[in-house]
């Protein structure tokens, strides 16, 4: 009989013990009403399904600057993350990237009537910039600054929630807000279903600048027809997410993540229409933030897609 009860608990430990710890396994993703909430349950559904068979949690957080904080602490194992706050902050060395997703899109939305039609049109309005530490935040700064606004004047604008701000712009309490998001986003949407909306283009001279002193920026367009009263393309500038591993993601652990993404790529274009134009190489992207996980990039060697690093240049192999 003891025996027997041995026997039962070795494999009690056997079953429960995996289980238990792949659901420990956290994405860190964005406000519920933004692109990457959905996105990383997309991922989260993506992993559990076999052979990975990693089941995984999406987490509701504050935004990239916010995840990189979190990575660092443990609190969470995956991130997303904008390649501009990868490159502008100093995240302690064991964290890394695995792979881009989807391109963030800078988007100044405005009323139809508030008469804004062009950056120059913002001077003397009521602009919403985003939570400090955000991806909108730091953008916006950077953006201002371009267009040669005092720091002053930059430091009184609002700092709406992700969630406050359509009905703010409806009930005309701003003018405009900025929001760094994929597209479609359900917040623009809201926002759409509240009052007739239009987009301000970001392009122009002050852009020419921002984007030659700050490369990881590039052009980009918000697609037409997405939302309700939008009927043209806008261009803008933008830049990807990338999904950043925490110190707790072994080598094994990120090949395994990065193997079933790859070779499962239609299926999670299918998951949310932000995936849908999903690239390859624009998801490797070797100069777009982080360092390669080891791990990720082992992979990408054994398709052929990246080349091997000279064996001076080999990162230690990460372990748990």
């Amino acid at each position: 009989m003891r025996a027997l009860l041995c026997l039962l608990s070795l494999l009690l430990l056997g079953a429960v013990g995996p289980a238990r710890a792949a659901s420990e396994l956290l994405i860190g993703s964005g406000s519920l009403t933004g692109v990457y909430y959905p996105a990383g349950g997309a991922l989260c559904r993506l992993l559990a399904r076999a052979p990975a068979r990693l089941p995984c949690q999406v987490v509701a957080t504050g935004g990239s600057a916010d995840n990189l904080t979190a990575l660092s602490r443990g609190d969470l194992s995956l991130a997303l993350v904008q390649s501009d706050v990868q490159l502008t902050t100093t995240p302690p060395p064991a964290l890394y990237r695995l792979f881009n997703l989807h391109q963030e899109a800078l988007t100044l939305v405005t009323r139809q009537d508030s008469g804004i039609r062009s950056l120059a049109d913002l001077s003397g309005k009521r602009l919403d910039i985003g939570n400090p530490g955000s991806g909108d935040n730091r953008t916006m700064r950077l953006l201002l600054q371009a267009l040669g606004w005092p720091e002053e004047t930059v430091d009184s604008l609002s700092h709406l929630n992700v969630s406050e701000r359509a009905q703010a712009l409806c009930d005309e309490q701003i003018d405009a807000y900025a929001y760094v998001v994929g597209h479609p986003s359900s917040a623009i949407s809201e926002a759409a279903a509240l009052c007739p909306i239009r987009f301000i283009p970001v392009e122009g001279d002050a852009v020419d600048r921002l984007l030659q002193s700050h490369s990881y920026y590039q052009r980009t367009q918000i697609p037409a027809d997405l939302y309700s009263g939008v009927d043209d393309a806008i261009a803008t500038i933008g830049m990807p997410a990338g999904l950043i591993a925490g110190p707790q993601i072994d080598e094994a652990l990120a090949y395994r993540i990065t193997q079933q993404v790859f070779s499962r790529l239609p299926q999670l274009r299918r998951l949310h229409p932000a995936l849908s134009q999903l690239v390859r190489q624009q998801m490797i992207g070797e100069a777009s933030g982080l360092p390669l996980h080891p791990g990720a990039r082992r992979f990408f060697v054994e398709q052929g897609w990246l080349p091997p690093l000279p064996a001076a240049t080999q990162p230690a192999l990460i372990s748990p």
